[in-house]
């Protein structure tokens, strides 16, 4: 079981630090999209492929705190406070991912105000702080795991 903890270890550090750059990639589209709404651009110029990106980069995120949860069930159950966390923003990704599937590009982009956009940036940073600490925690496995290939 160690040896498949290390791995899995492994696998979360690597896929934890995409799940990071991706964050960036959707702070840069939910730029765009307030600036167009700001700007009080119609919606046939406002940038579709955005918020394409961004249903994208929820679902990419939601199924990655769920399969996230599972792994740690398995693997880590003693963690209680990243199980918890995990649970939490998963819950709220598939909550999201959904409110943004389910409504039309025109009423999405109407209902993007600067105050959603700020507690959306807000509550980014925060999720990236979890992954960071997400990250820390698989690190030393990660390096164990190649030092014992030395």
């Amino acid at each position: 079981m160690a040896d498949n903890s290390l791995l899995v270890a492994s696998a979360l550090f690597v896929t934890t630090v995409f799940i990071i750059v991706l964050h960036a990639a959707e702070w840069f589209n939910i730029g765009t999209l307030s600036r167009s709404r700001l700007q009080n651009s119609s919606a046939s110029n406002s940038p579709s492929s955005k918020l394409a990106v961004l249903k994208g980069g929820l679902g990419i995120e939601t199924a990655y705190y769920f399969l996230l949860l599972v792994v740690f069930v398995v693997f880590f159950p003693g963690n209680l406070i990243f199980l918890t966390l995990v649970a939490l923003l998963g819950l709220i990704h598939l909550a999201a991912f959904q409110a943004v599937v389910s409504r039309s590009r025109e009423k999405w982009l109407q209902q993007l105000t600067t105050r959603r956009v700020a507690g959306v940036l807000v509550f980014e940073i925060f999720e990236v702080v979890i992954l960071v600490a997400l990250a820390f925690q698989f690190y030393p496995m990660l390096l164990c795991f190649f030092g014992c290939f030395s």
